[in-house]
């Protein structure tokens, strides 16, 4: 006896004309391969249409956006890092603490250089 391969389904491929009528056609590719020349032609409508759309929407080619974090650099030479934390970096990072709807507060001292940021929620009106 001789096994035929099967096709997924768990019956043999299909030999005569009246078996093949029996699997199912997917009508919008059987549309598409008898009617090219209208869906090439649909294709460049929805083309065009795109790209009209497109360039007619407003570009702005700066936009203003307001990005809430202020930063305060601070200067003292000849100081250690240390020093410049304890002197310096905590009074003002305590000082900014008071003001609500901070996000993030970072800081970093280095030897006669502190730098405190700090980023508030998008709420927050920065002047003031």
């Amino acid at each position: 006896m001789i096994r035929q391969p099967e096709n997924g389904r768990g019956k043999a491929p299909p030999k005569t004309e009246e078996e093949l009528k029996e699997f199912k056609e997917f009508r919008p590719t059987s549309f598409a391969i008898d009617h090219r020349t209208s869906v090439i032609l649909l294709f460049i409508i929805i083309a065009i249409t795109g790209f009209v759309t497109y360039n007619r929407i407003p570009k702005e080619s700066f936009p203003e956006l307001e990005i809430p974090m202020i930063a305060v650099s601070t200067v003292y030479p000849g100081v250690s890092p240390a020093d410049m934390e304890t002197l310096v970096t905590r009074p003002i990072e305590e000082e900014l603490n008071t003001i609500g709807d901070i996000k993030e507060l970072t800081s970093t001292s280095v030897e006669g250089y502190s730098s405190v940021v700090a980023e508030f929620e998008s709420t927050v009106d920065l002047n003031e």
